[in-house]
């Protein structure tokens, strides 16, 4: 509480700050992926089995430089991942980032990653 009373206080604690979505899939994950990108007070975000909504966050172009945490779980290739990676996530910001691939693909694309995660 602040004192001012024509303010209205809401604790810490209820504000939107992580989400986590497991298995989730759509035909068009653009919309909630342009919901996630404007939830300026999202810090963390998890995504596991959700690859549809990964490829939405690389189509909408638009970073999403709030996030202190970041967890990945995907299943498909890592075309999406490296896309978000490289250019839609603020990496000198995070404080953690999880990323487990499940697919066959390469991924030392991370390894070129690590000078930027100055926060880890």
């Amino acid at each position: 509480m602040n004192g001012n009373k024509s303010a209205i206080d809401v604790p810490d604690c209820a504000l939107p700050s992580v989400l986590a979505l497991v298995g989730f899939e759509s035909a068009d994950s653009k919309i909630l992926a342009r919901a996630i990108v404007g939830a300026a007070s999202l810090t963390s975000l998890t995504l596991r089995d959700a690859d549809s909504l990964v490829q939405g966050l690389v189509d909408t172009a638009t970073p999403l430089p709030h996030l202190t945490v970041l967890c990945l779980d995907t299943q498909r290739d890592t075309t999406s991942l490296k896309s978000l990676l490289t250019n839609g996530i603020e990496l000198s910001a995070l404080r953690v980032l999880d990323v487990r691939d499940s697919s066959t693909t390469d991924n030392t694309f991370l390894l070129a990653l690590l000078p930027r995660l100055v926060a880890l």
